[in-house]
């Protein structure tokens, strides 16, 4: 997601077999990996330059895997791709970051969701009409530690959007008490 909308999306069935859902979810967020690194590219070029890239994983042992911190005796059979993701996300070309399945987007491209109004939530997401994401505790840490013995709360209060769906006014109300440290 760039501005709140896809730039590349892809849903196709693995071309291998794997033997369990962290090391299908590691093929596919190695394949993103690759997708990744040419954008990043591009939009560097054009002097936009990208910090690590937040992807959204429904699989904790991805993530864990991801960042080295997950048992490698299970995955000795796909240890290459464990590899090449701990070298992204030790460059610092993407993070994992855990979400649960009911807000991951994505997963109205691979499995069944219910009831209705969550697919339809899911279903702007992607589209770009509602950008709005999950903030794990992770993230939420990370927009913490820049903040020492501080308060901080967001809380976006009005989107507006025109016609074509370009965001055209945040109304944001934010309370911060505190110092901030670089």
């Amino acid at each position: 997601m760039l501005n709140g909308g896809p730039v590349i999306w892809r849903s196709t069935r693995q071309s291998t077999v794997s033997t369990g859902t962290a090391e299908a979810e590691c093929k596919a967020a190695g394949f993103a990996g690759q997708q990744l690194i040419p954008l990043r590219d591009l939009l560097s070029e054009l002097g936009f330059e990208q910090p690590s890239v937040r992807m959204l994983e429904d699989n904790s042992a991805a993530v864990q895997l991801s960042f080295g911190t997950g048992k490698a005796g299970k995955s000795g059979h796909f240890r290459r791709m464990v590899a090449y993701l701990e070298g992204l996300t030790n460059r610092s070309i993407f993070w994992l970051d855990h979400t649960p399945s009911k807000e991951n987007p994505s997963d109205i491209m691979t499995k069944s969701v219910s009831p209705a109004d969550q697919f339809s939530r899911m279903r702007d997401i992607i589209n770009g009409s509602n950008p709005v994401m999950f903030v794990s505790s992770k993230v939420k840490d990370l927009c913490n530690s820049a903040i020492v013995g501080s308060t901080l709360s967001i809380e976006c209060l009005e989107i507006d959007f025109d016609d074509s769906n370009t965001i055209m006014e945040i109304e944001i109300d934010f309370e911060f008490n505190g110092s901030y440290v670089l």
